[in-house]
């Protein structure tokens, strides 16, 4: 793999990361609002934000990974959005578990 071919690999990567936390972030906001309004169960909000990151992945990947190596890609996606999100959550939280 070229030095090209690798930088390209990393940026379309890191694209696609950056899309999923956007959107996740985005849509954990409009349900948080909901849910300041609406009383929803909270085994509901469970689901509907696992749902939520499961698209936000998809729309990353499917916008950003076009070219070969798409599987590959799509598991390094998915393995730094759940590290980013857990880590930018737990901030936003004020604590790890």
């Amino acid at each position: 793999m070229s030095e090209n071919n690798k930088l390209q690999f990393l940026f379309s990567v890191l694209k696609a990361v950056a899309t999923a936390v956007i959107i996740t972030l985005f849509a954990v906001l409009i349900l948080g609002l909901i849910a300041k309004f609406v009383t929803i169960n909270f085994k509901i909000i469970r689901v509907i934000n696992q749902f939520v990151k499961v698209i936000s992945v998809f729309l990353g990947c499917f916008l950003f990974v076009r070219e070969r190596k798409g599987l590959l890609k799509g598991l390094i996606i998915g393995f730094i959005f759940a590290i980013v999100t857990y880590l930018l959550f737990a901030l936003i939280g004020k604590g790890l578990s």
